[in-house]
């Protein structure tokens, strides 16, 4: 940076990460400057550093604050949609991925029996297993009042996705305090089952709802019975 301000600019600024005598990181604003004489050789460098650290912090607390769920901290449905799509034009698009929606069993009968308290404590619980149990390269979001979507990255084969999605059923079951809940889950694969994050989620979605109406903690692969 010095040597283009030298060399080419009389003026140059930018934000740039500055690493503290104790290690850490701070982000700083530099603003540099050349000092030339009359036939417009450099003679001097001023610099100006100024730490934004603060407001770097709140604008990227803010950006977080707009692609997430306020209740589960995962990504919202709009985030989810368009991070998804990006994949596929991209990097992805070469690729064998699976998509799931999750729906939790009868929330509607947990929040009028137990409380939306306990219907929110419900939705925290499955945000959590599916944390826990895919990876952070894969995509997860939270899509509506009781319904989840996984887009699992590179899963190869339609049985992997089986595995993946039966992990979750049983991960997420349990009889507890009263509560007893449970999810059931639609699955397609791409390209297989679509071409486009559109066309997967049609399809996915209605597995989904050959697993709702065969009953609780079911899954259904798009052209397929449920498990």
């Amino acid at each position: 940076m010095l040597n283009t301000v030298r060399e080419e600019a009389g003026l140059m600024q930018d934000k740039l990460r500055i690493r503290r005598s104790d290690g850490t990181y701070i982000w700083c604003h530099v603003l540099v400057a050349t000092l030339r004489d009359e036939s417009g050789r450099p003679l001097r460098v001023l610099g100006k550093i100024t730490d934004i650290d603060s407001q770097m912090q709140e604008t990227e607390w803010l950006r977080q604050k707009a692609q997430q769920d306020s209740l589960t901290q995962l990504y919202n449905k709009q985030t989810t949609h368009n991070l998804i799509q990006r994949f596929l034009l991209r990097e992805g698009k070469d690729g064998i991925h699976g998509l799931i929606i999750i729906d939790v069993d009868d929330l509607k009968h947990i929040n009028d029996t137990q409380g939306h308290l306990s219907g929110d404590a419900v939705l925290v619980e499955l945000a959590a297993k599916m944390r826990s149990l895919f990876r952070s390269t894969d995509i997860v979001g939270r899509i509506g009042g009781d319904e989840f979507l996984v887009f699992l990255k590179n899963v190869n084969s339609r049985s992997q996705l089986k595995l993946q999605a039966k992990s979750l059923i049983d991960a997420f079951t349990s009889k507890a305090d009263g509560i007893e809940y449970s999810c059931s889950i639609g699955a397609a694969l791409y390209p297989e089952d679509g071409e486009t994050i559109d066309w997967l989620f049609k399809n996915a979605d209605s597995a989904l709802y050959n697993s709702k109406r065969a009953g609780k903690r079911r899954i259904s692969l798009h052209g397929e019975t449920q498990l």
